[in-house]
């Protein structure tokens, strides 16, 4: 009984020692949006967003964007203690359609610096179906501004445009 025991703790032992696999759709616990369709869209984005962030190139549109101090986003990772992928877990998603904001176009909004993030569900979920690299700059793009990026310079567009050419899948880049 002794050596089942301990066989099961050393096994439980190497598995928690694993890096986390990247969420399924369904794990973001931190959406909370009405439309079902938006919440699927969203969560569909991140997990995305998470594999785009394996890749070295894309996680270098966090030095290439500053906060509003003038320091590399990559500080602010660090000052946390997580990667780009683990900020997007510790972000907050919630619904923001009826916001004054959705009615003047974006498709996310938050203040930089704030984990919140308001989503334009009916709005994301309508123009990003069936564009999922759309979906995930977006994502990353609200992680930017979490992070402490300003905006107006640069532009929403610009960003947004920055991100899809970094990130993006090689046949993207230049599509903004």
């Amino acid at each position: 009984m002794r050596r089942l025991l301990a066989f099961t703790f050393a096994v439980c032992l190497v598995a928690s020692a694993r890096p986390a696999a990247a969420p399924a759709a369904g794990a973001w616990a931190g959406v909370s949006l009405r439309e079902p369709r938006a919440t699927m869209s969203i969560k569909r984005a991140l997990t995305g967003a998470v594999d785009w962030l394996a890749r070295d190139e894309c996680q270098q549109i966090f030095t290439e964007f500053h906060d509003q101090a003038g320091r590399p986003l990559t500080v602010r990772l660090a000052e946390l203690h997580v990667t780009a992928a683990d900020f997007l877990r510790l972000m907050l998603w919630r619904d923001g359609t009826y916001t004054s904001q959705c009615e003047r176009g974006p498709l996310a909004f938050t203040t930089p610096g704030s984990r919140l993030v308001f989503v334009c569900s009916r709005k994301f979920a309508d123009l990003t179906f069936g564009d999922w690299d759309l979906a995930r700059a977006v994502v990353i793009h609200e992680a930017l501004h979490s992070l402490g990026l300003g905006e107006n310079p640069p532009s929403s567009l610009e960003i947004t445009a920055r991100v899809r050419a970094r990130c993006g899948r090689a046949t993207d880049k230049g599509h903004g």
